[in-house]
């Protein structure tokens, strides 16, 4: 156990009044530094001033230690203010302990109390400096008090009501600060300003920052012509028209781009990338995908037919998978006369995901609806089959939005027509076929046919999908 014995043959009792002292607590209590404000030898105790724990200034003005919650203890200065030291008759200690007790000085300031980053700064004056010990306590006293008549000001003196910055805007009046603006302008710059804004004899209209000064009709250009007179016109977001073809023209044109090595197997591959782009798109995109949001992955039904256009519905529903999307596909068991369709098929199974046959196995609740029920041959005897019927009525029933992939156009009227689905979306391949109303907002996925092609089937061409897979058309308005 350590005792507090401060004697030395040349100081006496008082004489350690006013030292800073360094005490070692161990490493639960921690060490502590401070200005000696009383010794109590018979007590074993010890108290001091202005206390440092482990380098930070402690919230208490003073700390008293008993002997046996010290383990070390060292004097690193005499008395408070180094210049006392060098005037009094006490021997200096050696110059490591007046470094450590000019440092221990300097976090005792005002102002290295109130920043603990200041406290650890080693001091940079020299001792010369530190010998002119008045101009340096002049200095600090100053820097005190401008600290106090900073920062000692209660905070409810500035405490007001709510600053009203309508009332206040309302007494600028900007139009005549404008007016005395233009009134203070030199004869030469006004006649410059005049000149610049007449053309032609009369006088132009003055533009803010955000106008536009060129005024100029919606830009539309009629890049593509078709051999027969479209039934539709549509129209780009940029302008650009496309006008659209019949069933027969455009399956023409695709088998074409097949003898020319465009398979139909790449076509449905583009046309799947296309639907899969859009459809992540319209079921939340990245903010339903990230790995943090498994819990809410967005599920998408795809209903497909046993022919060439359900070959794609499954290209679409595989790729959608390979993304995340929790996807189930219906297809009727029937038997598969379609190559392409049984090869997208075996594709699909290796994903893992759900492959129904019946309607009352889909999901309740989905967030998107991909539909591929109708063949552009064989639209009209299919939608009279038992499964076909059960598949629109429940997308009918669903409130999920319908995206139909490469869809017919819409046969005549009858009266003995079955319900057909209603959709939201429509995505068309290379040209649009003549959508009616009831198919939703038209969209258009380039295959990338070559433009050799086109000419081949008499269609001047220009693709009009810029950096994009998909495109949407609006119907043009007739003049």
């Amino acid at each position: 156990m350590m005792q507090f014995d401060l004697q030395e043959p040349r100081l006496r009792m008082e004489e350690y009044i006013g030292a800073i002292v360094s005490l070692d607590c161990g490493p639960a209590l921690g060490h502590y530094q401070g200005e000696v404000s009383t010794i109590n030898n018979q007590d074993q105790t010890l108290t001091i001033s202005k206390p440092f724990r482990n380098g930070v200034p402690c919230t208490m003005s003073e700390l008293t230690f008993s002997a046996q919650d010290v383990r070390k203890l060292e004097i690193i200065s005499l008395t408070p203010d180094p210049v006392v030291v060098q005037k009094s008759s006490v021997p200096l200690l050696p110059k490591k302990a007046r470094n450590i007790g000019e440092q221990m000085k300097t976090q005792l300031m005002p102002d290295a109390r109130s920043s603990p980053k200041k406290a650890f700064q080693t001091p940079k004056k020299s001792e010369r400096e530190v010998a002119g010990g008045s101009n340096v306590k002049s200095r600090r006293n100053q820097q005190q008090s401008k600290n106090d008549l900073c920062f000692s000001t209660p905070a409810e003196k500035f405490k007001n009501e709510e600053f009203d910055f309508e009332k206040n805007l309302a007494l600028f009046d900007k139009q005549a600060v404008f007016e005395e603006i233009d009134s203070s302008q030199q004869p030469d710059v006004v006649r410059l300003v005049d000149t610049n804004r007449r053309r032609g004899g009369r006088t132009e209209a003055k533009y803010r920052h955000d106008q536009n000064v060129l005024h100029s009709a919606p830009v539309r250009y009629n890049r593509i012509a078709v051999p027969e007179t479209p039934e539709v016109e549509y129209v780009t977001d940029t302008g650009l028209v496309v006008p659209s073809v019949t069933s027969r023209a455009r399956d023409t044109l695709l088998q074409a781009a097949q003898r020319h090595g465009l398979t139909i197997g790449r076509q449905q591959e583009m046309l799947g990338r296309g639907c899969t782009e859009m459809a992540l798109q319209l079921v939340g995109s990245h903010a339903r995908l990230m790995p943090e949001n498994l819990h809410q992955a967005p599920r998408v039904a795809c209903l497909c037919g046993p022919h060439s256009q359900g070959a794609a519905g499954l290209n679409a529903a595989r790729q959608l998978a390979g993304h995340g999307v929790q996807v189930t596909v219906f297809l009727p068991d029937l038997a598969l006369t379609c190559r392409a369709l049984s090869t997208e098929l075996q594709l699909y199974r290796l994903t893992g995901c759900r492959l129904t046959h019946t309607v009352s196995d889909l999901p309740e609740t989905v967030d998107l609806i991909v539909c591929t029920l109708d063949d552009h041959e064989l639209s009209s005897q299919l939608a009279f089959q038992p499964w076909h019927r059960s598949a629109v009525a429940w997308a009918n029933g669903s409130r999920a939005p319908v995206l139909a992939l490469d869809p017919p156009a819409p046969p005549p009227p009858a009266a003995a027509a079955p319900a057909a689905i209603e959709c939201k979306y429509t995505l068309g391949a290379v040209l649009p076929l003549g959508y009616g109303a009831q198919q939703g907002a038209v969209y258009l996925c380039n295959l990338n046919v070559p433009t050799e092609v086109f000419r081949s089937q008499r269609i001047e061409y220009v693709s009009p999908f810029g950096p994009r897979i998909v495109i949407p058309l609006h119907a043009r308005d007739v003049d």
